[in-house]
C-alpha cells in the first residue's frame, strides 16, 4: 500500500511538473538549443570542438585521455552517447542490411551538440527552483529563468561540443542543493553540493570559481566555530571525490597531470593565461565590470545588478536603515555579490584582461540571483517590459547566428587577406578534416589555378591555392604551416 501511494505521488508531482510553466521554458530552451546544433554544418568553426569530440572517440582504445589541458568528465558523459549509436550502426547494417549513415565524423559533433543542448536547457529548471528556494516570487523567477536560457553566449554555448555548459550545469547544481540546506538545513544537501562542485571543476577547472559561494555559505551557517572547520574539511574532502569521478587518472596518471610546460599537464592551463600586474587588474576589472559585452550575456541583467547594488548601498549609507529588504538574508546576499565581484576580479587578472566571454561564466547564475532581487522589489509589470527589452536588444544576434549555407559568409565578402589576418574572421581546419567538408559543399580539390609561396614576417610559411566550382575559381583556401613538424591549417577566404 505504501509502494502504491509513494508512486501515486511521484506521479502527481511529474504531473504537475510537466504542466508548470518552469517546464514549459525548458522545452523552449531546449527546442531553441537544437535549432543552433547544425549552425554551419558541415563546418566546424570553433577550434576547441575537435578535442573533445576526438578525446571522446579516443576512449574507446583507452579510458586514459593521456592529456589534462581540459578535465575529462565531459568526455566520459559523452562516450556512452558514441557508443550507442556505435552499436546501433552496426546492428542496423548487420541484421536489417540498412545504412541510415549514423556514424560518419561531424554526426559525433552532432551528438555532443544535442547533449549538451540539453544539459544547458536542465541547467534553467535548476536556476528557477533555486530562485523560489531563495524566496524570489515565481512569477520573477519565471522571467529571470527566461532571461537565463536566452543569454545569447550562454544559448549558443549551449548547441557547442564543449565543456563550458557542463561546468555552469553542475555550478548551478552546486547553488541548487546550497538553497535547499538553506531552507531545509538537512546535511545531506551540503554533502551534494560540494559533490556538485567537484564535478564542475572536473567539467573545466575554471568550475573552481564557484567554491567561493560554497564557503561563503558555510561561513553564513557556521560562523567561525568547530562546525565550521569540520564543515570545510568535510566539504573539501567531498569536493576532491567529485572531482576524481570525473577525472579519475588525475591520481591515476598523477605524473602526467601535474606537468606543467606542456598541455598533456592540469598546470600548464593555469600557467598559459598568464597573470596581469596589479594596476592593469585594476583597470581591466572596471571595464569588465560595467563594458559587459552585448552579445555575450546581454546589458540588461548586468545593469539591474548594477542599479540594485547602488541601491542598497544608498539605503544603508544614506538612508542609514539598519536592515536591507533584498529578499534573501543580508548575509546571504553579501555572499553572492562577493561571488559576482570575484569572478570578475579573477577574470581580469588574466594576462591581457581578457573579455573572452567563456572565462565569465561562473559569474552568470549570480548575475540571475542579484538581478531578480531587483526585479523582485518593482512592480511587475515593469519587469515584463525589461524582459521585452532584453529579447529586442538581443535579438540581431540570435539572427546572425542562424546561417542558410555554411560558405556564405566566406563566399560573398571581398576582402583582402591581410585585413581577414587583422580580424582574426579567418575558419581553421586541419587540412585532413577540411578536404571531404570542401568536396562536400561541391568544390573540386584537384582543379587549382594557382600555387605560390606567399611573404610573412611571421615566421609561419603560407601557401596559397584558388578552389573551384564549377570552373569558377572564386574562393581562395590558405595553407599555413609553422613548420615542417606541424599539421597545416588551412583557411578560407573570398578573394
Amino acid at each position: 500500500m505504501k509502494f502504491t501511494l509513494r508512486n501515486r505521488e511521484i506521479f502527481v508531482h511529474l504531473k504537475d511538473l510537466v504542466l508548470s510553466k518552469i517546464f514549459h521554458i525548458f522545452i523552449l530552451s531546449l527546442i531553441l538549443r537544437l535549432l543552433y546544433v547544425n549552425v554551419n554544418a558541415p563546418f566546424v568553426f570553433h577550434p576547441d570542438e575537435p578535442t573533445i569530440v576526438n578525446s571522446t572517440i579516443n576512449l574507446r582504445y583507452n579510458f586514459n585521455p593521456k592529456h589534462f589541458d581540459w578535465p575529462t568528465l565531459t568526455y566520459y558523459l559523452n562516450y556512452p552517447i558514441y557508443d550507442f549509436f556505435e552499436r546501433l550502426d552496426s546492428k542496423l547494417k548487420r541484421d536489417f542490411d540498412l545504412d541510415l549513415n549514423l556514424i560518419n565524423f561531424f554526426n559525433y559533433y552532432l551528438f555532443t551538440r544535442v547533449f549538451t543542448a540539453f544539459i544547458g536547457s536542465l541547467t534553467v529548471l535548476f536556476i528557477y527552483f533555486s530562485l523560489t528556494n531563495f524566496g524570489i516570487s515565481k512569477n520573477v523567477s519565471l522571467i529571470s529563468s527566461s532571461i537565463f536560457s536566452l543569454m545569447p553566449f550562454f544559448l549558443f554555448r549551449s548547441a557547442q561540443a564543449l565543456p563550458d555548459v557542463p561546468m555552469l550545469f553542475f555550478g548551478v547544481l552546486m547553488v541548487y542543493f546550497i538553497s535547499k540546506h538553506y531552507i531545509s538545513n538537512k546535511f545531506i544537501f551540503l554533502i551534494a553540493s560540494s559533490f556538485c562542485l567537484g564535478l564542475s571543476i572536473s567539467s573545466k577547472y575554471t568550475g573552481y570559481l564557484f567554491g567561493i559561494t560554497l564557503l561563503g555559505y558555510l561561513f553564513f551557517r557556521f560562523k567561525f566555530s568547530l562546525n565550521f572547520i569540520k564543515s570545510v574539511i568535510f566539504c573539501g574532502i567531498l569536493i576532491i571525490l567529485g572531482f576524481l569521478v570525473g577525472t579519475p587518472y588525475a591520481l591515476l596518471d598523477s605524473k602526467t597531470f601535474l606537468i606543467s610546460d606542456s598541455p598533456k599537464g592540469a598546470l600548464w592551463q593555469f600557467q598559459n593565461v598568464g597573470r596581469s600586474d596589479l594596476f592593469s587588474q585594476i583597470w581591466y576589472f572596471l571595464n569588465n565590470l560595467f563594458l559587459f559585452e552585448l552579445e555575450n550575456f546581454g546589458y540588461v541583467p548586468q545593469i539591474a545588478v548594477l542599479v540594485f547594488i547602488g541601491v542598497i548601498i544608498y539605503e544603508k549609507v544614506k538612508l542609514k536603515k539598519n536592515k536591507v529588504n533584498v529578499g534573501i538574508p543580508i548575509g546571504l546576499f553579501v555572499i553572492f555579490l562577493i561571488q559576482y565581484f570575484y569572478v570578475f576580479w579573477t577574470v581580469s587578472g588574466i594576462s591581457s584582461g581578457s573579455q573572452r566571454a567563456q572565462h565569465f561564466i561562473p559569474v552568470i547564475p549570480f548575475i540571475i540571483i542579484l538581478s531578480s532581487l531587483f526585479f523582485d522589489r518593482i512592480n511587475y509589470s515593469k519587469v515584463k517590459v525589461i524582459f521585452v527589452i532584453f529579447i529586442f536588444l538581443n535579438l540581431p544576434s540570435y539572427l546572425a547566428r542562424i546561417e542558410s549555407d555554411p560558405i556564405v559568409k566566406y563566399y560573398y565578402r571581398t576582402v583582402s587577406l591581410e585585413a581577414f589576418m587583422q580580424k582574426g574572421e579567418l575558419a581553421n581546419y586541419n587540412e585532413s578534416n577540411m578536404v571531404p567538408v570542401l568536396e562536400k559543399i561541391g568544390y573540386d580539390l584537384e582543379k587549382f589555378d594557382e600555387r605560390k609561396e606567399l611573404p610573412s614576417n611571421t615566421g609561419k610559411i603560407f601557401s596559397s591555392v584558388n578552389l573551384c566550382k564549377n570552373d569558377n575559381c572564386g574562393l581562395k583556401v590558405i595553407f599555413i604551416e609553422k613548420n615542417i613538424f606541424s599539421n597545416k591549417i588551412l583557411y578560407v577566404y573570398d578573394k
